[in-house]
C-alpha cells in the first residue's frame, strides 16, 4: 500500500515544489475522472467560460476553500479541477460553489468571480447549476450564461461535422422575501423591477451609479439591503 504522503509527492513534482500544489491536494469533495469527450465532438465555438484552465477554490459544503486548477464547462454546466496530472469532474452535490481567478481584458485586472450553485426556483436551471454571484446580502444578483448546441455544420474531406455553440446571458435580482425577478443588467430595468422607487433614482443620480459596472452594482445592492434593514 502507498503511504499517504504519496499523493502530495506526485502532486509537488508535478507543479514544481508549489506550496499551490499541496494545499490543491486537501479535498473533500470527491469528483469523477473526466472522459475526454471532448476528442470525439469537433466544437466550432468554446463550450467553457474561460480559454483554459485558471487557478481556483472549490468550495466544499461545509464551506472550505481547497485551490486547484479549474476550468467551467458552461455547456454541461459542471465543474473540472485538475488533481495530480489528472482532470476530475466535480461531484456537484458535494460542493457549494467555486472561485475563478480571471483576467478581465478591458483592463488587465485578475478578479475573483465566485459561482454558487443549489439556487432554487428559476425555470430551465437544476438545483446542481451553477449560478455566478454579481452581489450577495439580503439581495441577491444572479448571471447565468445558457449555452445549447446549433445544428452541426458540414466540413470537406470526411473530417466529422462541427457543432456549433450559441450562448444567452442572462441576469436575476432575488429579494428578501425570495422572489426571483428576470432583469437586464443595466440601471433602468433594474430599478423599473423594483417599481421605479424615487428615493432609488435619487441614490442612483446622485452617486453616478452604472450597473453595468461590477462595482456600482454592488453598491447600489449594498444600498438597498440597508435600506431594508431600516439604516
Amino acid at each position: 500500500m502507498f503511504s499517504k504522503t504519496f499523493p502530495i509527492l506526485i502532486l509537488t513534482l508535478a507543479f514544481g515544489f508549489s506550496a499551490f500544489a499541496q494545499v490543491s491536494n486537501v479535498t473533500d469533495f470527491g469528483g469523477v475522472p473526466l472522459r475526454t469527450k471532448s476528442q470525439t465532438q469537433r466544437f466550432s465555438g468554446n463550450p467553457y467560460a474561460t480559454e483554459g484552465m485558471v487557478k481556483g477554490f472549490i468550495i466544499s459544503t461545509n464551506n472550505k476553500q481547497s485551490e486547484h486548477f479549474i476550468k467551467y464547462n458552461v455547456l454541461d454546466d459542471k465543474l473540472e479541477y485538475m488533481k495530480g496530472t489528472d482532470m476530475y469532474e466535480v461531484s456537484s452535490p458535494t460542493i457549494n460553489g467555486f472561485i475563478m481567478e480571471v483576467k478581465n481584458p478591458k483592463n488587465n485586472i485578475t478578479e475573483r468571480l465566485l459561482y454558487k450553485n443549489g439556487i432554487r426556483g428559476i425555470d430551465g436551471v437544476p438545483v446542481e447549476g451553477f449560478f455566478e454571484v454579481l452581489y450577495e446580502g439580503k439581495h441577491r444578483f444572479l448571471h447565468k450564461t445558457f449555452m445549447k448546441l446549433k445544428p452541426a455544420t458540414a466540413t470537406y474531406g470526411g473530417m466529422q461535422p462541427e457543432i456549433g455553440l450559441e450562448s444567452e446571458e442572462r441576469y436575476y435580482l432575488l429579494l428578501p422575501n425570495g422572489e426571483f425577478k428576470a432583469v437586464k443588467y443595466n440601471n433602468n430595468s433594474i430599478l423599473k423591477t423594483l417599481g421605479n422607487n424615487p428615493t432609488h433614482k435619487a441614490f442612483v443620480k446622485e452617486n453616478k451609479i452604472n450597473m453595468k459596472n461590477k462595482l456600482e452594482l454592488q453598491k447600489f445592492m449594498k444600498y438597498l439591503d440597508e435600506q431594508s434593514t431600516g439604516k
